[in-house]
């Protein structure tokens, strides 16, 4: 193990403890996230996607339902496709990625926006959909601040590997 700690040679790689291992990433390169942040992640989406298409049922997009359209109260299906969207960033970001971890962040923060401002710009009187509307508007702020904690925490966990190795 010393000879490898003090091995000059960048395919070397440190060994890594067994708590801090991901079983999804054997070998790779970048750090992963934790388990548990990922389950964090993965949960808090699923629970906004949830809330987003029980949105659109009440809202009565349903088969045989409302009028779908692009613009005004018939734009309200859309939230079928924002599930859609959160879901596939969230499927990449769970894995640790940067740049997905940033995609659902913004993806999240664009939620927020959108799920609390919207009831005003469309008028929504119905007292179901504004809860579900500022629900979702919560739980994407939850979302979001759960991918600023994971950005944070992989970057302060490079930058402490390398203190790490610099103090041993």
């Amino acid at each position: 193990e010393m000879s490898s700690l003090f091995g000059l040679q960048s395919s070397t790689t440190l060994p890594v403890p067994a708590g801090d291992q991901d079983e999804g990433a054997p070998g790779q390169g970048s750090p992963s996230l934790p388990r548990k942040t990922a389950w964090l992640l993965g949960t808090i989406t699923l629970l906004l996607a949830a809330v987003l298409v029980a949105d659109g049922l009440v809202s009565g997009f349903v088969p045989d339902g409302r009028e779908w359209g692009l613009s005004g109260e018939a734009s309200g299906w859309l939230v079928y496709l924002f599930a859609v969207v959160v879901l596939t960033v969230a499927a990449r970001a769970v894995h640790g990625g940067t740049l997905a971890l940033r995609l659902l962040l913004a993806t999240a923060l664009l939620f927020v926006i959108e799920r609390a401002f919207s009831p005003f710009a469309l008028r929504v009187v119905d007292p179901i959909a504004l809860v579900l509307h500022e629900l979702a508007a919560f739980v994407a702020l939850a979302l979001a601040l759960a991918c600023a904690s994971a950005i944070r925490g992989r970057r302060a966990n490079a930058e402490g590997s390398v203190a790490s190795l610099e103090a041993a």
